[in-house]
């Protein structure tokens, strides 16, 4: 699919039976979803590790959504399906790590959506 535009991938149906979350179609070359899933989950454990070794307060992880949602569906309470982790381009979560829920659980808090005030009077 590399180098294809996206008005001419939406017509493949490889690509849309690749897309389906219920499918388990891995076209040559791609990324399976539980590859993916474990990819993005050390990703995110090995952030957090880092930032609780050097005693990193605050950072920013600026990221594809599809693995926003994926790392918080794994690794972030309230507990959630990938796809209610779905932000629009430029909004994401803010996360809050305690070091003794991360280290026993793997787990950290989303609390709020950034940035602060995107969905302030929505319903």
């Amino acid at each position: 699919f590399e180098g294809r535009a996206v008005q001419e991938l939406v017509k493949d149906p490889e690509f849309a039976q690749w897309m389906d979350p219920t499918s388990r179609t891995v076209p040559e070359g791609a990324e399976d979803r539980q590859m993916f899933f474990n990819r993005t989950s050390s990703m995110l454990m090995k952030m957090f590790e880092y930032m609780l070794r050097t005693h990193t307060e605050e950072a920013a992880c600026v990221t594809h959504g599809g693995v926003i949602m994926n790392m918080l569906s794994q690794h972030a309470l309230p507990f959630r399906k990938p796809e209610e982790w779905m932000t629009d381009p430029g909004a994401g979560y803010s996360v809050r790590l305690d070091a003794e829920m991360w280290m026993r659980d793997h787990l950290a808090e989303a609390y709020d959506v950034v940035p602060h005030g995107y969905l302030d009077g929505m319903e």
